[in-house]
Parts: structure tokens; C-alpha cells; sequence
């Protein structure tokens, strides 16, 4: 505060005001944590950061559960499948097609791919792969180059469970994306159920928006107040 008023000092009540908008602009649009929310995931293939993040318990048999999670940030939507974490069936090799995500009643085909891993792997190996959302309302499909992450975990009985994370950029689900939407994603080939998210949060280009207002309008103030001291001058 006192390093402020040392720089406002000695100056015009309309040059403080612009500096003070420009101030106010400025702080806006500096990225802090409370602005640009994080759900903490790493697509590393440590599913660690899962463990507090929603994740239900799928089937299609009441017999074989699969682990499903969905989240969103202000960066990404994340989707997370194990598909038979210590269960005895044998349904244990992941589902690379199947996924849909809902936004604001528009619908996104997610594929994996997988086809080059879902036969090589042994159990204890993994890797990163690519991947492709379909929008059906553009008709338009978007490769998400290296977007997750799959590992073929070695349980106690020496056979492998399939994990595997992927995360879509926002930026994907172009203007579907605003402050209030809902992500809901399905696959009935792992159940039924569906699991729902809040949308990503538009604040900091809000924030930015009213501080451009902020400075405009200083900036116009101020020049108007130049060109009314040039008119006194001439007139004199």
C-alpha cells in the first residue's frame, strides 16, 4: 500500500485513476490458485491421484465390477477405468471403445487407442497412447496425440488387470463448455450407471474481461481529460 501511494503521489487525480485501472487489470488476469481450479490428476500412470476423485463400480453381470472415475478442471476432463481390480472373471482387458460424454445434451465418441498394446502387454508393462474424441454434432473428430496412459497391473495370481487414464483438453468441446455445464459419462459395455460432472469454470476470463473494461474505460477518461486541458491551452 505505501509503495502504491508513493507511485500515485505528485500526479493528476485522472492519471491516479488510470493507474489505478491498470493496477486492478493487471492483478485480474494473474493466474492464482483460486482462480484455475486443479483436480490434481497426472496422466503418468500412477492412479494415486484417484483415490479422491469420483469413481463408481460398474457391470454388466453382477459379477465382473469395473472401477470407473470422471473428472474435469479448468484444463482437462479426465476419464479413469480399472477394469477388474482383484475381481476372479475374466473380463480384465480394457475397453478401448464404448465411451460417451455428454455436454449440454451434445454427445462425444472417445476411442482409445489400443489395438497395438491390448495383446502385447504383459502383465506389469505399459505405455502412453493416443486417442480421438468424434463430435456428432459437427461431425468432426479431434486425435488427442499420447492423451493417457494404460498399465497392465500384475495381481497376486500372476494375470494382468488393465488401468489406464486419459485426458481430453476442454478446449475439445469448444463453446459446449460454459460455467454451468454437466459432463456425464457412459459405456454400457462396462454398465449401465453413468457418472455426472460439474463444468469447468469460466472465472479467469471473466476476471480478465471486466479488467479490460476497467482499463478502457481509464484510458478514455484520461484522454478525454488531455484534449480538455489542450482546448484551455489554445483558448489562452
Amino acid at each position: 500500500m505505501l509503495s502504491l501511494l508513493v507511485i500515485l503521489k505528485g500526479i493528476t487525480t485522472m492519471r491516479k485513476i488510470f493507474v489505478l485501472l491498470a493496477l486492478i487489470l493487471f492483478t485480474l488476469v494473474i493466474p492464482t490458485g483460486v482462480v484455475h481450479a486443479s483436480s490434481g490428476i497426472t496422466i503418468d500412470g500412477n492412479f494415486d491421484d484417484w483415490k479422491n476423485q469420483p469413481v463408481q463400480k460398474w457391470t454388466t453381470d453382477h459379477f465382473t465390477y469395473h472401477d470407473v472415475g470422471f473428472t474435469t478442471d479448468d484444463k482437462n476432463v479426465y476419464v479413469y477405468v480399472s477394469m477388474a481390480p482383484g475381481n476372479p472373471g475374466n473380463y480384465k482387458v480394457m475397453q478401448p471403445s464404448g465411451y460417451q460424454i455428454t455436454i449440454n445434451n451434445h454427445t462425444y465418441d472417445l476411442t482409445l487407442h489400443l489395438y497395438d498394446k491390448l495383446w502385447s502387454l504383459q502383465p506389469g508393462e505399459g505405455g502412453r497412447f493416443s486417442a480421438d474424441v468424434w463430435d456428432r454434432t459437427k461431425n468432426h473428430d479431434e486425435y488427442l496425440n499420447n492423451a493417457g496412459y494404460i498399465l497392465r497391473e500384475k495381481e497376486a495370481d500372476g494375470r494382468g488387470n488393465d488401468v489406464m487414464e486419459v485426458a481430453i483438453p476442454i478446449k475439445t468441446f469448444g463453446d459446449d463448455v460454459n460455467q454451468s455445464s454437466t459432463f456425464t459419462l457412459k459405456n454400457t459395455n462396462l454398465g449401465t450407471d453413468e457418472i455426472t460432472t460439474s463444468g469447468a469454470s469460466t472465472a479467469p476470463y471473466a476476471l480478465a474481461a471486466i479488467g479490460a473494461i476497467f482499463a478502457a474505460g481509464g484510458l478514455v477518461i484520461y484522454r478525454r481529460q488531455q484534449r480538455q486541458k489542450q482546448v484551455v491551452v489554445n483558448e489562452n
